[in-house]
């Protein structure tokens, strides 16, 4: 799973690390296990490490339980300050509901090609 992938990653050389959490981690967490996560991945993978909060398109369609939870996981990424980790807003990366599927919440294959272009314009090597 998720922890074998860190454990993997630590051992092969990178030159950066991008990591999304995505519509999945706030339907399938509670704060206490996203942070606990979110922690393995920087103890394990900080060198040159690139992470964006969840996508805030769960707030468009105005769901109190995803709202109450995509804030405090969105608060608890921001407290984060370290020289070698970026936090990239998810509204640079995907900054408009056209770039969704009939869902929402999910990136289209054109949504996707967005959030790759914005990369590339962020991740500089």
């Amino acid at each position: 799973g998720e922890k074998q992938m860190i454990d993997y990653l630590k051992t092969i050389n990178r030159d950066a690390t991008f990591v999304e959490f995505g519509i999945n981690t706030i339907r399938l967490f509670e704060f206490d296990e996203y942070k606990k996560r979110l922690d393995y991945i920087i103890d394990n993978l900080k060198d040159n490490l690139f992470i964006t909060s969840i996508l805030t398109n769960g707030n468009k369609i105005n769901d109190p339980i995803i709202n109450l939870k995509t804030k405090q996981f969105n608060d608890y990424l921001s407290e984060i300050d370290d020289k070698n980790i970026c936090i990239i807003s998810p509204d640079v990366l995907l900054n408009s509901l056209a770039y969704l599927t009939f869902d929402l919440l999910h990136p289209s294959e054109f949504g996707q090609l967005k959030i790759a272009e914005s990369l590339k314009d962020i991740i500089k090597l």
